[in-house]
């Protein structure tokens, strides 16, 4: 009895010793600001609007005017002739053209910046699903790693007593299935452990996949007061996406004004100086434009209204399915956070539970294989915690993201 007693001071250890080797420790917050910051997708992103910002640049330029020389020489049995002209022409459809295709280019600007946000969240949510993955499936895993090293050092002492005749040769094999199924389930979470971890290193950008983290998260804050009236009209004040659709659509609709005023894309004023060799000499003004009687640019027209249709319909569509999703998630987020509430009230240790079945043991009031039953509720009362608290923070994250804010921040 004394060595199984001294087994529960070991595995009790454990989760301390584990926890002496320091690797780098990681805050929520500092894994989110450090995945922003070393993002591709962001870095992209920069470049799509750097794009956009180019195409402004360059509708908003003013056509360059062409200088023109020419000169005459004539003659015919003995007589001369001729004339030279010198001037200037520009362009001028750029007058009527011009303003829509800057307005358009800045609306898609703002979309491309509003979708930047968007994309910001969208990181922001992924970063903080694989830090929470990881934080519970590391902690889950020293649980599974205690109860499997007390199993293993108990089947050496279960070997031991079965070979003296204290226990019987089922209770000796029922300890070595027992350590051998929480030796596979230490392993199984070993490598989903390592899984989370590697995911988490990608969005940190780590030098490698194997560094090493030890995590921190914040107890949850289950107090703010929010409903579902409030969830939606969040979401549709804040979501960049749905702002950005709106940006596309203004940028669509000003494209569909410039197709029609593209129906006149030809006109040239020029302006000059000519003179002739009869002496004859003087300024000239020449007017060019071009008559939209076959070729009225109908085509660009149709295909600019059809994208303004598309878009259109597609914002009323985004903003529909927006508050599906904030409906979804907030069904989610009062689920567990509810469930939250009820385990804080509870105030149930697993700890105690482990002090009862060694306490009982130690007392004779359970037999071996009864105690390791209590062990069994031991790690079960921690995983289901674990479980609830993970569900949990990715239910808020979930409904931060549905919203477009942190919950902290909407009124």
């Amino acid at each position: 009895m004394r060595c199984v007693l001294c087994i529960f001071v070991y595995v009790c250890s454990v989760l301390g010793m584990m926890s002496s080797a320091r690797a780098e420790t990681l805050t929520l917050s500092d894994v989110v600001e450090r995945a922003l910051k070393q993002s591709t997708a962001l870095e992209i992103q920069r470049r799509v609007i750097q794009e956009a910002e180019g195409v402004k640049m360059d509708v908003g330029l003013l056509p360059n005017p062409l200088l023109e020389y020419s000169r005459e020489d004539l003659s015919q049995a003995g007589l001369s002739g001729g004339e030279w002209y010198a001037g200037t022409s520009m362009p001028m459809a750029f007058i009527w053209m011009r303003g829509p295709d800057k307005r358009a280019a800045s609306a898609r600007i703002q979309a491309e910046m509003l979708a930047f946000n968007h994309l910001q969240d969208q990181i922001r949510f992924d970063v903080q699903k694989a830090f929470v993955e990881y934080h519970f499936m590391r902690q889950k895993h020293l649980v599974w790693q205690s109860v499997s090293a007390l199993f293993a050092s108990a089947l050496k002492t279960g070997n031991l007593r079965h070979s003296e005749g204290d226990i019987s040769k089922y209770e000796q094999q029922r300890i070595a299935l027992e350590a051998l199924r929480y030796a596979r389930l230490e392993a199984e979470s070993l490598a989903e452990r390592n899984k989370y971890r590697r995911k988490l290193a990608f969005y940190l950008n780590a030098k490698t996949l194997e560094d090493h983290f030890e995590t921190v998260l914040e107890d949850p804050n289950i107090e703010i007061e929010i409903n579902l009236d409030m969830a939606i009209m969040g979401a549709l004040a804040h979501r960049s996406d749905l702002k950005a659709f709106v940006a596309f659509v203004q940028a669509s609709q000003e494209a569909v004004v410039a197709a029609k005023r593209k129906s006149i894309s030809e006109a040239n004023l020029a302006f000059g100086f000519k003179r002739q060799e009869d002496g004859f000499k003087g300024t000239v003004l020449k007017a060019e434009f071009g008559l939209p009687i076959f070729d009225r640019n109908q085509g660009k027209v149709k295909i600019a209204q059809s994208v303004f249709e598309q878009q259109r319909l597609t914002s009323t569509l985004l903003e529909k399915k927006v508050r599906v999703e904030v409906a979804d998630a907030f069904d989610q987020y009062s689920l567990y956070a509810q469930q939250v509430k009820q385990f804080e009230k509870a105030n149930v240790s697993p700890d105690s539970i482990l002090d009862i079945a060694r306490f009982a043991y130690e007392e004779g009031d359970m037999s071996l294989i009864e105690m390791f039953d209590g062990l069994q509720a031991y790690s079960e009362a921690f995983l289901s915690r674990f479980d609830v608290f993970q569900a949990y923070h990715m239910s808020r994250f979930g409904l931060e993201k549905a919203i477009g804010q942190s919950l902290s921040q909407l009124k």
